[in-house]
């Protein structure tokens, strides 16, 4: 006798139900009749496992969650969350999560229409609505401007900024994502200038003048300014830098008079450099040039006041041969002044915020997918496993559409099974020797109605054929194949090489001479970026021409391919493992 124990458990056998343990399952209904488990309504629709069409939404739901957090494969996420909205299309999360999807496959029309079919249904306050809301401004910003090439250029340009912007802790990590900047657009004044703010904080102050020049050039007038005056900044310093240099050397061959000139004109570039304009003081001393030596310490006070203490001290030394270095240190003190930032961070203040508002709001990461915690079995029928695996999308169709085009209302409850039909018809002669394949008898479960098994037979087709086929845990045949099965709910799993293990439920009816169950298997596929520098070149796989460029992305059977691509009329090759539900990126 089968119980609803049994039955769970071999549907655990089968691999049906995800890794998960809920506190409370939801059982499909059933009722026991004559010591057998049979369905509560004699149905091949997949809903009709369910209590409700809500619940098979639920399951539909949390596979599509699944596909598309754990399994990683965005494409059967995408097809499961259809099935939940064709049995619930009412429900404000998957609506969301469709948007999400949607944006990831770049179909921005679609993802807004989704986000506005969510935000009217969702509950004011719920989760659903405040990610509505928090999404549609970035959804609509990114969709505005994926309309046009220049839109979707700066776009590009946008993410690379705001992905740089952190690497920029590192100057030089900084400066090489610069180079990529520049690539994709030249025209932007960005670029230069986080290059000429990068060159201040490794001391190189020419190329950041140089920078800095040229993303005044290339910014608009509200720009320019600030980018000028950090200009001015780092062409003090590379002034200063020039002449200490120059400098050093003369003081070291111990040539006085023309090596505290040079520090004098090197402090004077950067009058922050105090230290230039003490050896530019001792180097007149040396050779008894006290005049200009008090000159320089009256000015130093004036401009610097942090070394006032220090001019003063040289100042009283310098009055027992100077009437005027005594007055000037006798002069009063100088008001304080606020210390001025070091160079690489003044001209970063100058230079200002390198994003905006919009740059912000376009560079938000994509949301988080929103779950369904509802307790249900996620059974797997047909609907569920997507059975239709020649599901496709093109690139220029609407998702959104396929979604409204799926909306119809729910099918009426199927009419009661007949109890008064006790032993279905026999086999017609010859009928078993018809089937392409037959299982024995022996094999069939062992809890099954012998008289019922001889009364009914069903032919299992597979897509494509030659699927290893296992029928309530207990009879193997390969499709096509005849079995003969009690009337009932039953399960199926098929195996095939190359394609993704399929599970369903079926029922065969009372009273019917004859059934059939067509299975279809998924090809196992994965995702190819093919990817150049420079971009633009012909791809070609497995030896044909795609008739596109790079960089492109490819959906492909799983297992090795043939990549090559053409550059200047020579052709270039590489090979790309492409593993099922995988992304797989090949770089020439």
């Amino acid at each position: 006798m089968r119980t609803p124990f049994v039955f769970l458990i071999s549907l655990a056998a089968l691999g049906s139900a995800p890794a998960q343990e809920p506190p409370s399952m939801i059982l499909p209904p059933t009722h026991l009749t004559s010591g057998r488990l049979t369905p509560a309504a004699a149905s091949t629709d997949p809903v009709s496992l369910y209590r409700s069409r809500n619940e098979a939404a639920a399951a539909a739901f949390q596979a599509a969650y699944r596909a598309a957090t754990v399994e990683r494969n965005r494409f059967r996420a995408i097809r499961l969350f259809l099935v939940a909205l064709r049995r619930d299309p009412q429900n404000p999360p998957a609506l969301f999560n469709m948007a999400v999807l949607c944006e990831q496959e770049d179909r921005w029309g679609d993802a807004l229409s989704f986000l506005g079919e969510a935000r009217k249904l969702a509950a004011p306050g719920s989760e659903t609505a405040l990610a509505v809301a928090a999404e549609t401004p970035r959804a609509e910003a990114i969709e505005q401007l994926q309309r046009t090439r220049e839109g979707r250029t700066r776009r590009q340009y946008d993410a690379a900024l705001m992905a740089a912007l952190p690497r920029s802790k590192d100057p030089f990590a900084g400066l090489a994502a610069v180079a990529q900047l520049v690539k994709i657009d030249q025209t932007r004044w960005e670029a230069p200038a986080l290059a000429g703010t990068l060159h201040a904080q490794t001391g190189q102050f020419t190329e950041s003048v140089r920078d800095l020049e040229e993303a005044a050039r290339l910014a608009g007038p509200a720009r320019a300014p600030g980018l000028k005056s950090a200009a001015e900044v780092a062409s003090r310093e590379a002034g200063y830098l020039e002449r200490a240099r120059a400098a050093d050397p003369l003081w070291e061959a111990h040539q006085w008079e023309q090596a505290a000139k040079a520090y004098e004109q090197a402090w004077e570039k950067s009058p922050r450099h105090t230290d230039a304009a003490v050896l530019a003081v001792t180097g007149y001393l040396m050779i008894d040039q006290v005049d200009p030596a008090v000159r320089l310490l009256v000015s130093l006070r004036k401009t610097a006041p942090a070394a006032d203490a220090k001019a003063v001290a040289i100042l009283k030394e310098l009055a027992a041969v100077s009437e005027a270095a005594g007055k000037a240190a006798a002069g009063p003190a100088p008001p304080p002044v606020a210390a001025e930032p070091d160079p690489p961070t003044r001209i970063g203040e100058l230079a200002g915020p390198l994003t905006d508002a919009a740059m912000e709001l376009e560079g938000k990461p994509a949301p988080n997918l929103l779950a369904d915690r509802t307790s249900v079995i996620p059974l797997p029928d047909a609907d569920l496993d997507a059975g239709d695996s020649s599901w496709t999308v093109l690139s220029n169709e609407s998702l959104f559409q396929r979604f409204t085009s799926g909306i119809a209302p729910p099918p009426p409850p199927p009419p009661a099974a007949d109890a008064t039909a006790e032993t279905p018809p026999a086999i017609p002669d010859g009928a078993a020797s018809a089937a392409p394949v037959a299982a024995s008898p022996a094999d069939n479960p062992p809890d099954a109605d012998s008289a019922a098994i001889r009364g009914d037979r069903t032919s299992i087709q597979s897509d494509p054929p030659g699927a290893l086929v296992v029928v309530d845990g207990a009879v193997k045949c390969t499709a096509p194949c005849l079995i003969a099965l009690a009337p009932g709910r039953h399960t199926l799993k098929a195996q095939l090489a190359r394609h993704r293990d399929t599970l369903k439920i079926f029922e065969v009816a009372k009273n019917s001479p004859s059934s059939s169950v067509l299975v279809t298997l998924e090809a196992q596929e994965g995702f190819l970026d093919v990817v150049s520098d420079p971009p633009g070149a012909l791809v070609f796989l497995d030896g044909q021409p795609t008739g596109q460029r790079t960089p492109g992305r490819f959906r492909l059977p799983a297992g090795e391919h043939d990549v090559g691509i053409e550059v200047d009329g020579k052709i270039r090759t590489g090979k790309a493992a492409v593993t099922d539900g995988g992304e797989t990126a090949l770089r020439f």
